[in-house]
């Protein structure tokens, strides 16, 4: 599947709606969940779902309107709240009748289980007494649980929905058409009803009828070992339309991976479009299927059809989906630390004509399908056309709502373009409605040389990455409908917002002289494949302790192997040390005259299917007499090294206790370069152009919050900044890391954790903890680069591990001060006696 990780700003937040854009609403005694949405011909909101009452769910109609208050002409108070049963009843769907009515869709709580609800609505709130039974209809299908997903109004005023109904063997589709007075149309399907069994198990949750008649379903289907997602077709009256896909059933190209599919969108030439995810629950990615209308798989698009947008390692799934001339927009969740936010995508064209009128028929509207929730379109709206999808730019933004969970459940597209997104917030005692309304409009483009755009919607910055106590790895997407860009990076600093300050704009780092500093190139065309720079040794390696060292020209992800049959970089090993531009991986399990040879491919860490040529490293190992018998040594100190670490971890451990000789690095270029300026503030360079890029950011203080934002400098000389995002970088201990050659090595540890609890904890450590961190990277290094200076100072450092050890241990330091003052009495005691004795 084609993977999209690069992902921009999808939008705003519209301050005119709501606070800040946001509205949530509780009515209920412990709150409200909501489920669908549809706008009526003067702009209000309408909202369904259910309201959480004592000890079930009701269902719940609410009204708002188009700022986000409620609205008092519906039930008085904005909303309208029927408890039908004892059990749950909820509204799934909705849709909005020309007349002003609004129709739900959804189930009832029967004696033993859910059965088909249908309510209709007039304007007001009140049912529709002429309408089924006092308004309502309830049809059991099968003999458990049966629920409405979606509804579709039909332009002679028959009412067509989709659901399930649940066996004992799994749930089967269901298509139902109703008369306009709410009794089953007996010419569709068996008497009104149409089941359809796909695979053991099958879900409706999309719904559409096209220009020719045809009904379409989207949703998902199992074969008992796999969960795919699914379209299938329908004629007029119900019946398998067996032309479509196989045997009116349509998938995924690859049939063995998971997927799902939700919400469905009919472009202006047939082709189809599903919301849905990819990959197994706790796991999943964000996808866009697309298909022709025969129900082939569209070959252009992403990869065999499918478009992922990978927000995050764990969940995130799309529920809806809706459109326009320029863009398909489609939300659902993300999930970060195990808790769920908005998830809104917008997949742009920025090539895409201008919206054009549609000329519909006498009679007829466009109706517009979107996921579980039905919206209809008005003659003066436009049918989108279908995206180029070689074009198509995924676009994120995310969405909370305080510190509760939030899941987008349902999209509306208003008349004026703005996007509203509606779900449910909350946690497991109290829920509310919440409803988002994004501007998506293209932001002008600033005119004015000195003029900035912050938060651009053109822009996003990549989260920081590989956080080191010095450095980090970001970046950021450029949308390419911001323009030309001359140059681009990231800012940070300690403080938040951080800006191109100075010359910035001119490409100076700090300190340069913007007198005698020539303009950056423009590299818009430099080819972002990694290259190695690397050399086989022209002498044996005469050392065991080994690391393969390559360099690369960019920040790159770095693999080895050393099998010459699996040099595919998906399997190949990762480096210890990679991301930069320089990687290193010590090697294990060497002997004296060994041969050894390994294979190295790097790729562009921002974007890893740019994959470098694969570099062969071939080198023998040859001891000399003096390190074979130190390695006989080694083994013979083994017993007084256990002995020593009883006394406390902190002494090295064995290896690095005993060993000699120095590391050798296989490399064509050892840079070893030296720090001594921590920044609190600066940017980076990165080229020029849209599209995908990394930054390293470097000479950070350790142990300090950061703020970034990627920029980009138009020819105009606008600079753009996208949204900002924050990091801590982690402690440090410069020397001992190098003496001890870990910053995980239990002397180390002990350091390290002497600074927190002792140091930096009062002023005057505070300060001596700057200064070390100042003052100290350079010293590191000259140390780092000589097996000399590594003993002397792992000695010079013994006793203050020791001292520091027995601090943070003082029960031990009394044991020790009980045992030294119990040898000092027993000794001053024998003495005394000897001076008495004649």
């Amino acid at each position: 599947m084609f993977l999209w990780t690069g992902v921009a700003l999808a939008g705003e937040l519209d301050p005119t709606f709501g606070v800040d854009g946001r509205v949530s609403l509780e009515f209920g005694p412990h709150g409200d969940r909501a489920l669908a949405i549809t706008v009526d011909g003067q702009g209000r909101i309408v909202l369904g779902g259910s309201s959480v009452q004592d000890d079930s769910l009701a269902c719940s109609l609410i009204r708002l309107l188009p700022d986000g208050q409620p609205d008092p002409e519906l039930g008085g108070e904005g909303t309208v709240i029927l408890d039908l049963s004892p059990g749950d009843d909820e509204i799934l769907a909705l849709a909005q009748s020309p007349d002003g009515d609004i129709v739900a869709g959804g189930y009832v709580q029967a004696v033993q289980d859910r059965d088909f609800l249908l309510l209709r609505y007039h304007a007001d709130g009140t049912l529709d007494e002429e309408f089924g039974d006092h308004g309502r209809v309830v049809v059991p299908v099968g003999n458990s649980d049966d629920e409405i997903t979606a509804v579709q109004l039909l332009p002679d005023g028959r009412i067509l929905v989709a659901g399930n109904a649940a066996g004992t063997g799994g749930r089967a589709l269901v298509l139902a058409r109703y008369d306009g007075d709410g009794r089953l149309d007996t010419t569709f399907g068996d008497r009104g009803i149409s089941l359809t069994g796909v695979g053991q198990d099958a879900l409706a949750q999309g719904l559409a009828v096209d220009e020719t008649g045809r009904i379409i379903v989207s949703g998902s289907y199992s074969d008992g070992a796999v969960t795919r997602m699914m379209l299938a077709a329908f004629t007029e009256n119900g019946e398998v339309d067996g032309s479509f896909g196989r045997d009116g059933v349509a998938t995924v190209a690859d049939a063995e991976k998971v997927s799902e599919g939700y919400g469905l969108f009919v472009a202006g030439d047939l082709s189809l479009y599903v919301a849905g995810s990819v990959g197994r629950e706790g796991e999943r990615d964000a996808a866009l299927f697309a298909f022709t209308s025969e129900g082939s798989v569209l070959p252009d698009f992403g990869d065999q059809g499918v478009l992922v947008t990978e927000i995050g390692p764990e969940d995130d799934v799309l529920y809806s989906l809706t459109g326009d001339a320029g863009a398909l927009y489609a939300s659902g969740f993300t999930t970060l630390n195990d808790r769920r936010e908005f998830l809104f995508i917008s997949y742009d064209r920025p090539d895409a004509p201008a919206a054009q009128p549609v000329s519909l028929p006498d009679g007829k509207s466009a109706i517009l399908n979107i996921g579980d929730l039905q919206v209809e379109k008005s003659l003066q709206e436009y049918i989108p056309e279908s995206p180029d999808d070689k074009n198509l730019l995924p676009a994120v933004v995310t969405t909370s709502f305080g510190a509760e969970e939030a899941i987008s459940y349902g999209l509306a597209l208003q008349k004026d373009g703005k996007i509203l997104s509606v779900g449910t917030a909350g946690d497991a005692e109290t829920t509310s409605a919440v409803v988002a309304r994004y501007d998506v409009e293209k932001e002008a483009i600033a005119k004015a040389s000195s003029a900035t755009v912050d938060d651009s919607i053109f822009i996003t910055t990549l989260p920081v990455t590989d956080i080191k106590a010095t450095s980090a790895f970001s970046g950021g997407n450029i949308n390419a409908a911001l323009g030309t860009v001359i140059q681009r990076g990231v800012v940070f600093s300690i403080a938040p917002y951080p800006v191109c300050k100075n010359n910035c704009e001119a490409g100076l780092q700090p300190g340069d002289d913007p007198e005698n500093t020539e303009p950056p190139p423009d590299d818009s065309v430099t080819d972002l494949t990694p290259k190695i720079l690397s050399a086989d040794p022209s002498a044996p390696v005469k050392q065991l302790a080994v690391s393969l060292e390559v360099t690369t020209d960019i920040q790159a992800i770095c693999k080895y192997s050393s099998e010459p049959e699996e040099l595919d970089y998906a399997v190949m090993d990762r480096f210890q040390e990679t991301g930069g531009t320089v990687h290193r991986q010590p090697l294990e399990g060497l002997s004296n005259a060994g041969y050894y040879q390994y294979w190295v491919r790097c790729a562009n860490a921002g974007a890893q299917n740019l994959i470098s040529e694969t570099v062969p490293i071939a080198f023998a190992v040859k001891l000399p007499l003096e390190a074979v018998t130190t390695s006989l040594l080694r083994s013979s100190g083994a017993m007084a090294l256990r002995a020593s670490r009883t006394l406390g971890d902190f002494l090295v451990t064995p290896a690095q206790a005993l060993t000699t000789e120095e590391s050798y690095a296989i490399t064509s270029d050892d840079p070893n370069p030296s720090s001594s300026t921590m920044l609190k503030e600066g940017y980076t360079l990165d080229g020029s152009g849209p599209g995908l890029y990394s930054s390293i950011l470097e000479n950070l203080q350790p142990d300090t919050r950061y703020y970034v934002r990627a920029y980009a400098i138009t020819d105009s000389g606008v600079i753009y900044y996208g949204p900002q995002t924050a990091f801590e970088t982690s402690s440090a201990c410069f020397i001992a890391t190098a003496a001890y050659g870990s910053i995980v090595h239990p002397a180390v540890g002990v350091l390290r954790q002497f600074r927190d609890q002792y140091l930096k904890t009062n002023p005057l450590g505070r300060r001596l903890v700057s200064w070390y961190y100042t003052h100290s990277p350079p010293i590191a290094d000259r140390i780092a680069a000589s097996a000399t200076l590594r003993g002397f100072t792992r000695a010079a450092l013994m006793p203050l591990v020791g001292i520091s050890w027995l601090l943070l241990h003082p029960m031990t330091l009394m044991i020790l001060f009980a045992a030294l003052a119990i040898t000092g009495f027993g000794i001053m005691h024998r003495q005394e006696i000897r001076s008495h004795r004649p």
